[in-house]
């Protein structure tokens, strides 16, 4: 059974709601955009109990785009398979959106919950803001 973070849970009040709000799919999911949002907005060596946890700065890679496109979505398919342990087979595509001018990406995972035979699939965008900050929607 997928659940929310270990940290999440901690903070829960222990009560019979908080334990079921720790397995409900929306608040899971509403957790996997938010951790999301942490790995990808955190800093490659931001986080002292891991140095490679986060990303290399988009805005030196933002730069040199096109050409570094490949490198932002290997980046971001890396961080995401190794800090987020409740999606698998993750993909990132880069979408192109020439009205925005901004940088867009769509990450494709399937929830990695053992006990559900069927996959669900899961597909989060993601936009780069002009502060330099990924945002992460479904």
């Amino acid at each position: 059974m997928l659940r929310t973070r270990l940290l999440e849970r901690v903070l829960e009040d222990g009560t019979a709601a908080g334990r079921r709000r720790a397995a409900d799919p929306d608040a899971v999911l509403a957790s996997i955009i938010e951790s999301l949002r942490r790995i990808l907005n955190s800093g490659c060596g931001d986080a002292s109990i891991d140095g490679r946890y986060g990303l290399p700065d988009l805005r030196g890679l933002v730069r040199a785009m096109p050409q570094s496109a490949d490198g932002m979505k290997e980046a971001i398919k890396e961080a995401v398979e190794r800090y987020e342990p409740r999606l698998k087979r993750v993909r990132v595509k880069r979408i192109d959106d020439p009205d925005s001018h901004r940088v867009h990406f769509e990450i494709v995972a399937e929830l990695n919950d053992e006990e559900d035979a069927d996959a669900r699939h899961l597909k989060f965008n993601t936009r780069l803001e002009r502060n330099g900050r990924l945002e992460v929607s479904t």
